[in-house]
């Protein structure tokens, strides 16, 4: 047991800094020792100034309670006597020691000069798969009693508790770790080292695991027991009952089932489809119970037949809902033990060897090392070796580009080949009826020819209106200068602790001419940067001289530079460079490849070497990219230029698309399955599969189609409202609309008094009506959140919109759809425009010349066609279930007055329309969502 005297800390102040004058305005420490708390010291302080509003509202404490409170100096002597001898220990310890340490000065006692402990980083370490390490948020997840968040002593004795549940976890660490471990933890902000000592010293080389601890030691390296367990085989094909049967068992099964003639419809036709080898469309909106009439008739093929088939989705929420819940529930129904795995690309997966290989080098990086040693505390834990697992800080992600599983994984001399997650994860999908997967790898398995995926001839693709897009991406190229610049570096020189050092001291014992090409290599790798920097710059600097943008990402399409660029025949040379250097780069380290492959090499050399040749390998493609790119009368590809506006002047990527996807979806997967069911809420375009079959490449294979009625009473629970008094997007300047509709936004919300999504196409648009409605004094009492506004991600923006009473959640692309805010949670969705893509994005410009080259009217057969998907996805997000109530307001006139508005108004049949201006509007929101 340690015997240690910790002190943990925690202050609250003024302000963010000691040295801008800011004080403490209450001191709370909790002494804890021998596995308990001994000793409880709190008081408040007087700053000798007034206290800040914004501290006020968040602490709770006010000037008028600190007036009588001792100055830090009565209370100085008190704390000098907790602090002798202890280790400091606080939540974010450089925050608390800098002004413990300003406030002893000033009272003219000596500095802390002991040990100090950081429960953040130690957290991380320790817990590496918490979401967050915020202390209520570490508080929930270990369900310790925190009741006043942002008061010195809860904030103290929550992290004392904290505490000590880490110096209890370490304890039981296994020997190897704690090796492992004393070496990294010199990185540490904490002074970890001495305790590890001591733990280390009282185990001996007793057992390598603590009695209780359920792990298995093998070389360096403690694992969960995941590798020893036996799975069961897939079960023998085996009749199942009919669907009449089995729709009897969902009544019993489902509480408040009702029978659903439409998810039966959709059970019928999946299995239809199945067995009779044909590929179906199936549309099934919200309510439909769409997951559950999936994946019932595919499990009683699959158990008929006794085959597996992939289930794909796009989102891991899905997944989630897919594993937790209706897996058990389809279960209950078939009454069948059901086989099911997830599997992903090999990059989600750990290299144990590789990582073994990482914790020998000397590293003096602090995020690399904190990632290191959250590894080995994450491999006595988890069960599938994957990555989003994890929470590494960003600098860990370059280590884990190194250490995950590939093709070399497999060499038959690595001791830890037993020990594959990845292929454990194979070996288990090979042994289930359903794999889930996401879109990103059933496509990259189709686009590359590779066989990640078990060989199936069945796949059900849900979310399928993802599935162009997706594919786009898996056959298009992205080419960043910070990707290439990071093989430079672990490339490296000659003098550094990189490849190209370690590949030379090899080359120099063994082979002259292998250590030569070294030095020539040196010398090229040196050119190539700099020319390297020279050509993106270029790329980024030509791109912002032609368009201007107050948002950070532009993009400009290679064929309009050709044609306008003066500039550009000097891109172009410098383009030609660049091939040429890789050309020269990568010829090199072929010679090089073929030196070694007549040579016997220890295992640890050929790792290294592997990754070495890798890069080669990536170099090469980067090659390819460029050659494509800078390639001219390319009518099938669309080419642009990427540049970050507010980065570094390099911040740069090159991009290619191909432009007709089908083309591609029909020869690699749809030929190879007998049967792809594809679902969605939203694939028909006004009552048909014609788009969708055109952009799928489906027209030749003849698919099935269903499209299933809505589910619920659109007339009865939303009303769609479009304001009067709003003018035409056509008709004002952006800056004059986005300051109309935030005026709009703001009286609608203000009568309805709930909370608003508001949804956008352009971050542009987002970030100008955002900075209207913040400046806007109506809405001083609602929180506007915006996305990309630095208030977090996706996620984190939803949570914060469920917990607030008056809220605005403001958000383009990724908010029109999987956000599940069901009843009072969203009554009120705002769209500022019709969601019509910009017309000079990249893909968009070249699919419509693609379309008007074939005859077609690029608006009408493909901007009209994905504008209204989107909105109907957009509209989505308001009626979640049978009980829901809500408004639509369309801010954007044109749903009324342009031709092509109809196809808007159809898209979501049976709503009430309203045409008033806003505050009307308003006022009859507000009456009916009362009623």
């Amino acid at each position: 047991m340690d015997d240690r005297r910790y002190v943990v800390l925690d202050v609250e102040t003024t302000g963010s800094s000691p040295k801008k004058g800011e004080k403490i305005i209450q001191f709370a420490a909790v002494v804890w020792e021998n596995g308990r708390i001994s000793e409880r010291f709190m008081s408040y302080v007087n700053p000798l100034k007034p206290i800040p509003a914004f501290i006020e509202e968040l602490t709770g404490i006010s000037t008028e309670m600190v007036e009588g409170a001792p100055v830090f100096s009565d209370i100085a002597a008190d704390i000098c006597r907790l602090l002798d001898g202890a280790s400091f220990v606080a939540h974010n310890v450089h925050f608390d020691l800098s002004y413990v340490q300003a406030e002893l000065e000033q009272a003219g006692y000596p500095r802390f000069m002991g040990s100090i402990m950081d429960t953040v980083e130690l957290s991380r370490l320790m817990f590496p798969s918490f979401e967050s390490y915020k202390l209520s948020e570490l508080c929930r997840e270990l369900e310790i009693l925190h009741d006043r968040p942002h008061q010195a002593d809860s904030d103290a004795e929550a992290t004392a508790e904290i505490f000590g549940l880490i110096l209890s976890r370490l304890e039981k660490l296994p020997l190897v770790t704690l090796k492992s471990l004393r070496k990294l933890s010199e990185a540490f902000i904490s002074d970890l080292d001495e305790v590890l000592e001591e733990i280390i010293e009282r185990k001996g080389d007793f057992p390598s695991t603590a009695s209780g601890n359920r792990t298995e030691v093998f070389g360096s390296l403690a694992f969960s027991p995941v590798f020893t367990r036996k799975e069961e085989p897939l079960p023998e094909k085996a009749s199942q009952p009919d669907f009449s049967e089995l729709f009897l068992r969902m009544e019993e099964s489902i509480s408040g089932y009702e029978e659903r003639n439409h998810q039966q419809q959709l059970m019928l036709s999946v299995y239809e489809a199945l067995a009779n080898r044909e590929h179906l469309l199936a549309e099934a909106p919200a309510g439909t119970g769409k997951s559950i009439g999936l994946l019932i008739p595919s499990l009683k093929y699959a158990l008929e037949t006794g085959k597996g088939f992939i289930y794909s989705t796009h989102t891991v929420t899905l997944q989630n809902q897919l594993l937790e819940k209706d897996l058990p529930l389809a279960e209950k129904i078939l009454g069948k033990r059901i086989k099911a795995a997830v599997l992903k690309g090999e990059s989600h997966y750990i290299c144990p060897h590789k990582f073994e290989l990482a914790l020998m080098e000397k590293d003096d990086n602090y995020d690399s090392n904190l990632t290191k040693s959250q590894l080995l505390i994450w491999l006595q834990e988890t069960e599938t070796g994957d990555a989003d697992e994890l929470n590494i800080p960003s600098g860990g992600r370059m280590l884990w580009e190194r250490i995950h599983h590939d093709h070399l994984s497999a060499h038959p001399d690595n001791p830890y080949r037993d020990r594959s997650f990845y292929h454990l994860a194979r070996k288990k999908a090979e042994q289930s009826q359903v794999v889930i997967v996401n879109h990103a790898l059933l496509l990259n398995d189709a686009a590359n020819g590779r066989q990640q995926l078990p060989d199936t001839e069945e796949i059900l693709i849900d979310e399928a209106h993802h599935l162009e897009r997706i594919a786009g991406d898996q056959w298009g190229v992205r080419l960043e200068y910070a990707s290439i610049h990071a093989w430079l570096q672990r490339i490296g020189h000659l003098y550094s602790d990189n490849l190209l050092a370690a590949a030379a001291g090899w080359f120099e014992n063994n082979s002259e001419k292998g250590y030569d090409l070294c030095l020539e290599l040196d010398v090229l790798l040196k050119e190539f940067s700099e020319e390297l920097d020279e050509f993106f710059t270029a790329l980024h600097s030509t791109v912002l001289r032609k368009k201007k943008t107050s948002g950070n990402w532009v993009s400009y399409t290679v064929d309009e530079l050709v044609l306008e660029d003066p500039y550009w025949q000097a891109i172009g040379e410098l383009a030609d460079r660049i091939r040429f250097y890789i050309l020269d780069l990568t010829s090199i380290m072929k010679k090089q490849k073929q030196l070694l492959s007549h040579m016997e090499l220890p295992l640890k050399v050929q790792t290294r070497m592997n990754e070495y040749f890798s890069i080669a390998e990536k170099l090469q493609k980067a090659g390819e990219a460029v050659s494509l790119l800078f390639s001219t009368g390319a009518s099938d590809t669309a080419g642009w230029i990427e540049v970050e506006a507010k980065g570094a002047k390099n911040a740069a990527a090159l991009c290619s698309r191909p432009v007709a996807i089908g083309e591609m979806l029909a020869g690699s997967l749809f030929e190879k399955h007998r049967s792809v069911i594809l679902a969605s809420g939203t694939l028909a375009v006004n009552g048909s599969f014609d788009y969708c079959i055109r952009e799928l490449g489906l027209a030749d294979f003849y698919p099935k189609k269903l499209i299933l009625p809505q589910a619920y009473d659109y007339r009865k629970q939303a009303k769609l409202f479009i304001p009067s008094d709003i003018p035409g997007i056509r008709d004002v300047s952006q800056e004059k609309y986005t300051e109309a509709a935030a005026e709009g936004i703001a009286e609608f919300v203000r009568t309805v008094k709930g909370k608003a999504l508001v949804l956008f196409t352009s971050f542009e648009m987002l970030r100008s009506t955002q900075q209207h409605l913040k400046a806007n004094e109506q809405l001083s009492d609602y929180t506007v959140l915006g996305q990309g506004s630095g208030a977090g991600g996706k996620g984190k923006l939803i949570k914060s919109f469920r917990q607030l009473d008056k809220a605005l959640l403001l958000g383009t692309n990724s908010f029109w759809e999987g956000i599940d805010l069901p009843g009072e949670e969203l009554e009120a969705i705002i769209m500022v425009r019709l969601p019509f893509a910009p017309p000079d994005q990249p893909v968009n410009s070249a699919k419509t010349k693609r379309i008007e080259r074939e005859g077609k009217n690029g608006f009408y057969d493909f901007s009209l066609p994905e504008a209204v998907l989107k909105y109907r996805q957009g509209f989505g997000r308001l009626i979640r279930s049978g009980r829901d109530r809500g408004v639509l307001m369309v801010m954007d006139r044109r749903i009324l007055t342009a031709r092509y508005g109809q196809s808007f108004l159809q898209a979501v049949p049976g709503l009430e329309v309203h045409y008033k201006p806003v505050k009307e509007l308003a006022e009859i929101a507000a009456d009916w969502l009362k009623k």
